[in-house]
């Protein structure tokens, strides 16, 4: 289980270094969109997707400053869109199902905002 932790940890890190953020023309998307999108609930123990309780959010990374704040201050496991857009940060242990989940939701989020600014 640790192991897997560690993957997923590292797993989210690359996926942040493999994109970079555009800075001038990046767009802070409400926590709001970000949940709705990823099915986001808030639940009496926090927040979860859908309302899987191995699948907590421990708060959601709006844009690219946010991500880049998050990479450079702390060792917290995150799950980051493709460009380092928009983000959340995720409680431990996190099912591999809502990860695959949310990364899919947090790409798709970041892709119709750049059709959007096109």
């Amino acid at each position: 289980m640790g192991r897997r932790l560690w993957l997923l940890g590292l797993m989210a890190i690359a996926l942040g270094v493999a994109g970079c953020g555009s800075g001038e023309d990046e767009q802070k998307l409400s926590d709001s969109k970000i949940e709705g999108a990823l099915n986001i609930e808030d639940s009496s123990t926090g927040l979860r997707v859908g309302s899987n309780p191995l699948c907590g959010i421990d708060r959601v990374l709006n844009d690219a400053d946010e991500v880049a704040s998050l990479k450079k201050a702390e060792q917290k496991v995150a799950i980051i869109s493709r460009k380092d857009t928009v983000g959340v940060v995720v409680i431990t242990p996190f099912a591999r199902a809502c990860q695959r989940q949310v990364l899919a939701g947090l790409n798709q989020l970041e892709r119709q905002t750049q059709k959007k600014k096109s």
